[in-house]
């Protein structure tokens, strides 16, 4: 007797969703060019699916399922685009906060570059810190960003106090 199965479908919102789930080992199925999927589980299989697609965010972040014994139509899921936000702060080592649900903050690279990726609709302040400088313009504010955002430079000064700092300036080390 073959044991019934059912089918989980539904909209991943774009093409090329990776949707992953565990039925016996952990198993994937890649939504169509209209973001479209179908999962096939086994009687009574109990699960979360994933969905996950390099620069997307989405909503719900997962379905968990209990006990299927019947097909789940419309399980729809919102994909949400990313958008980088990157620049230079003029400085390596410089904390930039700012508030995506949870505060966060990333810091500059050795050239004082950094880049951040925050979801499609985002609105928050950019805000550059480091103990020996001061940043020009003070932040940034963004409202419902729908693009990514490049060349968000900022123009470091160095504290009084801290004279003594090496400060990298276009990749040469200018000494103070």
């Amino acid at each position: 007797a073959t044991l019934a199965t059912y089918t989980i479908s539904g909209n991943a919102g774009v093409a090329g969703v990776t949707l992953r789930y565990v039925s016996g080992t952990l198993r994937s199925v890649v939504s169509d060019a209209s973001g479209n999927y179908s999962i096939t589980v086994p009687y009574n299989w109990s699960g979360t699916v994933t969905p996950s697609k390099a620069g997307y965010l989405f909503s719900p972040v997962n379905r968990t399922y209990s006990n299927v014994v019947a097909n789940q139509a419309a399980q729809n899921y919102t994909a949400i685009p990313l958008y980088s936000i990157s620049g230079n702060t003029g400085v390596a080592g410089a904390t930039l906060s700012y508030t995506d649900v949870t505060p966060k903050t990333v810091t500059s690279r050795v050239d004082g570059s950094y880049s951040f990726m925050v979801p499609s609709g985002w609105s928050g302040t950019v805000t550059p810190t480091h103990a020996c400088f001061t940043f020009s313009p003070a932040s940034r504010n963004y409202s419902n960003l729908a693009s990514n955002q490049a060349s968000q430079d900022f123009a470091a000064s160095v504290k009084s106090g801290c004279a003594d700092v090496n400060v990298l300036v276009g990749g040469a080390n200018q000494g103070r």
